[in-house]
């Protein structure tokens, strides 16, 4: 039993229900706000989405990143590219992806 279908929940059941048989064991997931979108904003670098197959669900796609520690220290920039999840589209993806493979 997963608790929680945000990102991570619903990514965990997915990859759970890809090694799973019928017989092996019974996946599920239980959040209050199945049904809502997800609030919070997600990124991603661009080459770790990509590597898992998951490139197209950013809708935002920057060359390089920017990190500021403090205002005594100059911006750090990372040449990497770094995505903006589009939610909506990973959010129905993973809930695709775990209702193709519902277990009996």
């Amino acid at each position: 039993l997963i608790c929680g279908a945000g990102p991570g929940g619903l990514l965990l059941a997915s990859e759970l229900s890809k090694r799973a048989t019928s017989s092996s064991c019974k996946i599920g997931v239980i959040d209050p706000a199945l049904d809502k979108p997800w609030p919070n904003n997600y990124g991603v670098w661009m080459d770790e989405a990509e590597f898992f197959g998951y490139g197209e669900c950013c809708d935002a796609v920057w060359k390089q990143a920017g990190v500021v520690f403090d205002e005594d220290t100059p911006e750090l920039i990372l040449n990497r590219p770094y995505g903006r999840v589009d939610r909506k589209k990973l959010k129905g993806r993973l809930m695709k992806e775990c209702m193709s493979r519902t277990n009996d």
